[in-house]
């Protein structure tokens, strides 16, 4: 169980990394202002720019790479802990 915690995490630091490379002037900036403009916010937020949202389709790709038994239940808690651990990143770097 430990092993899903750690890769919970590794997702959810994954997810604000991929959040902050979209952002205007980082690296993939321009890709992000483009896809803001042409892609709706229902897209968006789960794939580039809601942390807590990325959890679902990030968290969704990682378990499926890494867990090799898939089963709906840890597949939900896995989920779910991603967007804990996000939504606690959040709050720590709005301070």
């Amino acid at each position: 169980m430990s092993e899903y915690a750690i890769l919970a995490l590794f997702v959810a630091l994954w997810c604000w990394g991929a959040h902050n490379a979209f952002k205007d002037g980082e690296i993939f900036g321009y890709a992000g202002n483009f896809l803001r403009k042409v892609m709706p916010s229902w897209v968006l937020d789960p794939t580039i720019d809601c942390p807590v949202c990325m959890a679902s389709i990030h968290g969704t790709v990682w378990f499926l790479i890494w867990v090799p038994e898939w089963s709906f239940i840890p597949w939900i808690m896995f989920i779910v802990a991603i967007s804990g651990f996000n939504y606690i990143i959040q709050i720590l770097s709005d301070k």
